[in-house]
């Protein structure tokens, strides 16, 4: 008589079968890392801008006859002006407007601005009009020069 010991009943195939059960979906799974956002490899490209700039020189001896060194551009982000002379008091008149520069040997008081060798470049940010200059009293060649930035 053989020994039985143990659970003798043998249902190794009816548990393996119920490992295989087909199923229509896959079961729901929860990631163990949560998902991260990848950026996207697509960088808006800044657009190209350039860099302009001129000078004109001065003198007194302008007079009737208004230099147009800067022209308008309306793709201007800034200019920025400055004023080289030998005599640290000459200066240029600079104004958007041609009749506030045209008085007789003067300007309009509070319609054009004076810039001087000492003030180094002026940035005259978001304009993008006209700028036209005078040196009236100067006593020596003024050189206005200036540096735009535009696209």
């Amino acid at each position: 008589m053989p020994l039985h010991t143990g659970n003798t009943n043998d249902d190794d195939g009816a548990v393996i079968d119920s490992f295989l059960v087909e199923r229509d979906n896959p079961p729901e799974t929860v990631p163990s890392i949560p998902p991260t956002e990848v950026p996207s490899s697509k960088r808006a490209r800044p657009e190209n801008t350039r860099i302009l700039g001129g000078y004109v020189t001065l003198a007194e001896t302008n007079v009737g006859n208004i230099p147009f060194p800067i022209p308008v551009d309306t793709d201007r982000f800034n200019v920025s002006v400055a004023a080289i002379s030998s005599v640290a008091t000459d200066g240029v008149s600079i104004s958007s407007d041609p009749a506030s520069l045209q008085v007789g040997g003067g300007t309009i008081p509070g319609l054009s601005g004076r810039i001087i060798p000492a003030h180094g470049y002026v940035p005259l940010n978001e304009h993008n009009g006209p700028i036209f200059a005078v040196a009236w009293g100067s006593s020596a060649p003024v050189v206005l020069t200036w540096l735009a930035v535009t696209k």
